[in-house]
């Protein structure tokens, strides 16, 4: 839910910010985006409380570094981390918002209207995926199958999107909004993994270097994938971004969770996760 979240707001933002620079410009339009965070900031600072061990605590703890190098010793860690550095190649820091788009209207010739409503569509599949996922994974008792079911169906979707050309378009709308739901159910999964495989590491380091992997990855990815563009064109590109995700599956195979990481209503990777 909290991906889902997220990803609501990209979808709702054009379409707001749409109406709202019609009636009364950008500089209203800024401040009516602005403001809110501000307000929802504030209301986490002061709403949200977080557990404090003491001085004794944290000076118990070891250095930056040495709790660095001890977190990537863990061998599941090691996987998930270059699975989500794989995947990047088709879903980091906007690659699919980007290139899918742009293939739409560059390479099948789409006007504005049609590329921007089939964009809304993966923005929405972009809602509906992680939140399918997460309820299919808690069903199941399982993230890993789910996780490598969504990595595939990543694969086998951005194929058919590069094959169906302009002769099957009227298949493009329900192509992109599978795309959308499969493509963005990887970031919630792979973070509840992470969650589950470093238990009783300390989660801030966790998570600081999970996302500091995930958006360097992610910003290299949307160069390579800018660089193939211009020098092959769009269909090799989106070729590697297929099979980014297979790659990612791959690293997978190899994970052993520990028997007791997941119980039946999963409730400490999700609460890690909030």
């Amino acid at each position: 839910m909290h991906y889902a979240g997220g990803n609501l707001g990209t979808v709702l933002v054009p379409l707001v910010g749409a109406l709202l620079l019609g009636a009364f410009g950008w500089r209203t339009t800024l401040a009516s985006f602005g403001l809110p965070a501000i307000v929802i900031g504030l209301l986490v600072l002061v709403g949200i409380t977080e557990e404090r061990g003491g001085q004794a605590t944290l000076e118990a703890r070891p250095s930056l570094g040495r709790e660095t190098l001890e977190i990537l010793r863990n061998r599941n860690l090691r996987f998930i981390v270059g699975a989500q550095a794989t995947a990047a190649g088709g879903r980091g820091l906007g690659v699919v918002i980007t290139f899918v788009p742009l293939y739409l209207s560059q390479e099948l010739g789409l006007g504005v209207m049609k590329m921007g409503a089939l964009y809304t569509l993966m923005l929405i599949g972009s809602v509906v995926g992680p939140t399918l996922a997460g309820f299919v994974s808690d069903r199941l008792r399982a993230r890993k199958p789910v996780l490598l079911g969504a990595y595939l169906a990543s694969t086998l979707t951005m194929v058919l999107l590069v094959n169906l050309g302009t002769a099957g378009a009227w298949l493009l709308p329900l192509v992109v909004f599978i795309l959308g739901c499969v493509a963005y159910a990887e970031s919630p999964m792979l973070q509840s993994l992470t969650a589950d495989a470093t238990e009783g590491s300390s989660q801030d380091v966790v998570f600081g270097l999970y996302h500091t992997i995930g958006f360097g990855t992610g910003a290299l990815w949307a160069i390579v994938m800018g660089t193939l563009v211009e020098a092959l064109g769009f269909r090799p590109a989106l070729y590697v971004m297929a099979a980014s995700y297979s790659a990612a599956a791959l690293w997978l195979l190899p994970l052993r969770m520990p028997s007791g990481a997941v119980a039946p209503d999963m409730p400490r990777a999700t609460e890690r996760a909030r």
